[in-house]
């Protein structure tokens, strides 16, 4: 049967498994019925929990009217489709299918559980509850500082990484001599982000930078003071101290997202493990 064939066959299947019967003819177990589709009955309940899915207005009857015409539709489509499954006239793999859609089943179910349970267990109350408890958390040790850098590269010679040791320490006797910081950042910082904002680094966690960095910033700087030449693996650096260092608390608004996601991920893991408990597995 070739496709125009076909298409026109199954468009008088769905045609004639389509018959639209009055609200007031019948009704089942379901509620009440407003078509039947071959020998499928579909009720009222039904049609409105696909308004519900579509978020159609119900008191927009014109708009009700054109989606029943095509709930129905579509309704009369499928089964004209699964009815020539049956019959062996088309090559559909149904056992596939039925895998397929008890597999969507399965994710929509949890997909909309879980939406719900986490929406109830999870509030903006909740979130902030938990800031507020665990402050410790979102507070660090930082520090304000500014660096002019004398890069080394990894694969330099002996000589090279001497030339830019003797380039580093002629820095810091200038700096000495009373060259401002600023005017040395601009002839002589290698690191071309920083060096726009005149060698500022902002504020830095401890442990986010290297251990003899950290150590200048954290402990042997006092403000306003610049350290000798400091080897890292970007190379040398003079570092200077802006402000601190100070504990700093990371405002509710910044954080908060990553608090949310993680009381979410805990009472999603506590409730799968629960309901897995209420219902026991055994496989023979």
């Amino acid at each position: 049967m070739n496709r125009l064939v076909w298409s026109s066959a199954l468009k008088k299947c769905a045609l004639f498994a389509l018959v639209i019967a009055t609200a007031s003819c019948s009704q089942d177990d379901s509620g009440v019925v407003i078509a039947t589709v071959g020998d499928k009955k579909i009720t009222q309940q039904q049609f409105d929990d696909y308004l519900v899915l579509k978020r159609i207005d119900k008191n927009r009857m014109d708009v009700v009217e054109r989606h029943k015409e095509e709930f129905l539709r579509r309704e009369a489509l499928a089964l004209a489709i699964e009815q020539h499954a049956a019959a062996g006239k088309n090559n559909l793999d149904m056992k596939k299918i039925n895998a397929e859609l008890n597999e969507s089943r399965k994710d929509v179910l949890m997909g909309r559980y879980f939406e719900q349970y986490l929406n109830e267990q999870v509030s903006e109350e909740a979130v902030g509850n938990y800031y507020t408890a665990n402050a410790e958390k979102y507070e660090s040790k930082k520090v304000q500082v500014s660096h002019i850098l004398v890069r080394v590269k990894a694969q330099a010679t002996e000589q090279e990484r001497q030339a830019k040791y003797t380039l580093a320490h002629q820095i810091h006797s200038e700096l000495q001599s009373g060259e401002s910081f600023e005017s040395l950042v601009e002839k002589y910082s290698e690191d071309a982000i920083s060096k726009k904002r005149a060698g500022g680094l902002g504020w830095i966690s401890e442990g986010a930078i290297g251990p003899e960095f950290a150590k200048q910033a954290f402990e042997v700087l006092k403000a306003g003071q610049t350290s000798e030449p400091v080897m890292t693996q970007f190379g040398y650096h003079l570092v200077r101290l802006d402000e601190g260092p100070a504990v700093i608390k990371s405002h509710f608004n910044k954080v908060k997202g990553d608090i949310r996601y993680q009381l979410r991920k805990n009472a999603k893991d506590a409730e799968i493990e629960r309901l897995l408990k209420a219902t026991p597995v055994a496989q023979k």
